[in-house]
């Protein structure tokens, strides 16, 4: 890793930020100001997590021609764009006093900051790493630990003196202030050269008896890269897809409805920054060390791993506990999860189709999964709100992640490129 850095600094510190800077879009951050704007809007929180909830659905529409606008054009150009959509998503929300704005805001923020953005930075580094992309996805994965730790402390600083109005418009300002500046200038420093990896990145199979499969992680620079229209005719596209869906759309609920989980449980909310604290920690050593491991031995092990932490967070969600062993436990499990699915669900897709429309294919890909994720708010509030407990919900919803946990698995027993 640290001669990974020191070769590519600019690029590996340009995707780091690019996704630390995700945070005003990212449920993790919008959960915490849930309360405050919809008592202050004077509205059900059904209604607010339908806004929610269709705001992210609809956004994620847009992540397929995002991805193609990625793939044709300078990458200075849509850092620019994307830049300014996401100061404007947040200036929105800071002016917002009708559910149209409220609607408009999520839209654009959910949009750039939980999709085009980790879109951008994921694509330049799976075009121009190969034999280390594994680690270069690990160290640009820490954006989200490091934003995880650094972006709650300043948002319930800012709750506590200007309020959720002026706390967005400070989060607009930066973006366009720092994050701007800062990531042209690594942008213009990272020698990219366009259709090329970087010098000694190439994995190039010299010899190979006839008829012997091409290992998985050689794939992208062996074998021609697939068009959408292929990958949507390919049959282990789907039941992976599904798989991939399951991270982010329980993650999301869990961590949209957390003051309500935490209140069945008795849970001190001063237990919250603990936990969230470890989650980061925990994702952030998962993301590092997973990517050694991928680029060794593949990320199927790894994919029904993350599937499997999934499920085990929710069902601690769902029985509760003694808190000072089952709040930590819960976010690491969540931590270890979310920390190799960054580094892993990144590489199974260049493993299957290659990177020449890479963006394209994982702007479609982001539209199934963000819009997923925009679905888990919305049922779990309107079963909150026609009685049903939060212990129950989450209980049946373990047992259906335990159950899809090995779809990874069986495709990978039934698709030689998947093979382990």
């Amino acid at each position: 890793m640290k001669k990974l850095l020191r070769s590519h600094p600019n690029l590996l510190f340009f995707g780091f930020l690019q996704i630390f800077f995700t945070a005003p879009g990212q449920t993790f951050f919008i959960s915490l100001f849930v309360a405050d704007v919809f008592s202050s809007l004077h509205m059900p929180i059904s209604t607010f997590a339908g806004l929610y909830s269709l705001a992210t659905i609809l956004a994620s529409l847009l992540l397929n021609p995002a991805g193609r606008l990625i793939d044709h054009h300078p990458p200075k150009i849509i850092l620019f764009c994307i830049t300014l959509l996401m100061a404007l998503g947040c200036f929105i929300l800071a002016a917002a006093h009708s559910l149209s704005m409220v609607f408009m805001g999520f839209f654009i923020v959910r949009l750039i900051g939980q999709g085009v953005f980790v879109l951008t930075s994921t694509t330049l580094i799976n075009r121009n790493f190969h034999k280390n992309r594994g680690k270069a996805h690990s160290f640009i994965s820490l954006g989200y630990p490091a934003s995880e730790i650094i972006y709650p402390s300043l948002a319930f600083f800012l709750l506590s003196i200007v309020g959720w109005r002026y706390s967005y418009l400070i989060f607009g300002l930066s973006t366009l202030l720092i994050m701007l500046p800062l990531q042209w200038l690594l942008l213009q420093h990272s020698r990219l050269k366009p259709g090329q990896f970087f010098p000694g990145e190439e994995l190039i199979q010299t010899h190979r008896p006839p008829g012997q499969q091409i290992h998985p992680r050689h794939r992208s620079s062996t074998l021609p890269s697939s068009t959408l229209s292929q990958v949507i005719r390919d049959p282990s596209f789907y039941p992976i897809l599904l798989a991939s869906t399951i991270p982010p759309l329980v993650v999301s609920g869990l961590f949209f409805h957390q003051d309500t989980l935490f209140q069945a449980h008795h849970w001190s909310l001063e237990f919250a920054t603990l936990g969230l604290s470890c989650y980061a920690i925990i994702k952030a050593i998962f993301s590092l060390g997973i990517g050694s491991f991928v680029d060794k031995k593949g990320p199927i092990l790894p994919f029904v791993g993350i599937i499997l932490l999934i499920a085990a967070a929710t069902l601690i969600a769902a029985l509760g506990g003694l808190s000072v062993i089952s709040i930590p436990l819960y976010y690491a499990c969540l931590g270890a999860s979310l920390g190799m699915s960054a580094v892993v669900m990144n590489i199974i897709w260049v493993n299957l189709y290659g990177v020449t429309h890479i963006g394209s294919i994982k702007g479609f890909i982001g539209t199934f999964r963000n819009g997923f994720t925009g679905l888990a708010p919305f049922p779990i509030a309107l079963a909150l709100d026609k009685g049903l407990s939060i212990q129950a919900i989450f209980l049946g919803l373990a047992i259906v992640v335990f159950g899809l946990s090995f779809i990874p698995l069986i495709v990978s027993k039934l698709d030689r490129r998947l093979s382990f």
